[in-house]
């Protein structure tokens, strides 16, 4: 059976496979199966562990990003209000035409 581990999905999809294999085979498998089973289902939770902290780190750098627009350069911040006046003003618009 090919795992693939790249992402949180294909490793989620990867260790339904292995519980699903597992359950195939029936509770007639040995205590040197059972725990191999374990270590193989503590690494999967390890590993997808790893894939959320990942997200939650790209999560933060775009946090940081807007904090940085918002706070940092005035002028950015008066860029993204403009942009926001504009389109409200041509919602109006259409809205009073229809």
């Amino acid at each position: 059976m090919k795992l693939f581990l790249n992402t949180q999905a294909n490793t989620k999809r990867s260790l339904c496979r292995v519980l699903r294999q597992f359950n195939a085979a029936g509770p007639a498998q040995g205590s040197d199966e059972v725990a191999t089973f374990r270590a193989i289902v503590s690494a999967f939770a390890v590993l997808l562990q790893f894939h959320k902290l990942e997200q939650d780190g790209e999560l933060v750098r775009r946090f940081e990003a807007i904090e940085g627009v918002v706070f940092g350069d005035s002028a950015k911040l008066a860029q993204i209000r403009l942009r926001a006046d504009q389109a409200a003003q041509l919602q109006r618009t259409t809205d009073g035409q229809t």
